[in-house]
């Protein structure tokens, strides 16, 4: 039949536009034309879709000369992309300092495609640190993407140096042969 003839795209969002049909061999004298709505303006130039908002229904109008119009609708869409398994590189990691830290994230990626912190993700959780130890970093996908992916960091240790001690100073003690007790501040 002529509506089995058009198969509507419906993949993952991959940032490139493609056709919203894939019209496969029609009838001799059937030809195909394309509208946003049943009573909308048709052409001929096959629509495109690239993002997950450009998920629609478009209207297919199938016509020839010898019959009446044959006009059906399809649904056309791109799905968000799933970023678990993403590669997340962090910034330089922040040195211990008793005060909280944030990490920086200098890249996210996806199959090969870099992603923009507030358009294609935001950060859930854990980009803050008050002490030592793992913490995991959340983000969450936006937009073209869902899902989520994470990443463990932990702040550097500080290296402490002799201003951060008080040394207390000792008083001679003459030697008796018998242990002494020094007492500290």
């Amino acid at each position: 039949t002529l509506k089995n003839a058009v198969t509507a795209y419906n993949a993952p969002y991959d940032g490139t536009a493609h056709d919203a049909f894939t019209v496969g061999s029609l009838p001799s004298g059937w030809s195909t034309q394309y509208a946003d709505s049943e009573g909308g303006s048709y052409s001929t130039t096959m629509p495109k879709v690239t993002n997950v908002s450009d998920s629609k229904t478009l209207w297919v109008k199938f016509s020839n000369s010898s019959y009446s119009d044959f006009v059906t609708s399809y649904s056309v869409s791109v799905t968000a992309k799933n970023i678990s398994g993403a590669t997340i590189t962090l910034g330089t990691l922040p040195t211990y300092d008793g005060t909280e830290k944030t990490i920086t994230i200098s890249k996210v990626e996806v199959g090969g495609s870099t992603l923009t912190l507030d358009t294609d993700y935001t950060v859930t959780s854990g980009n803050k640190a008050t002490n030592v130890g793992n913490t995991t970093l959340k983000i969450t996908g936006k937009g073209n993407y869902t899902g989520t992916a994470s990443t463990t960091w932990s702040l550097k240790k500080a290296t402490p140096t002799v201003a951060d001690f008080t040394i207390p100073t000792l008083t001679a003690k003459d030697y008796t042969g018998s242990p002494i007790t020094v007492s500290a501040p």
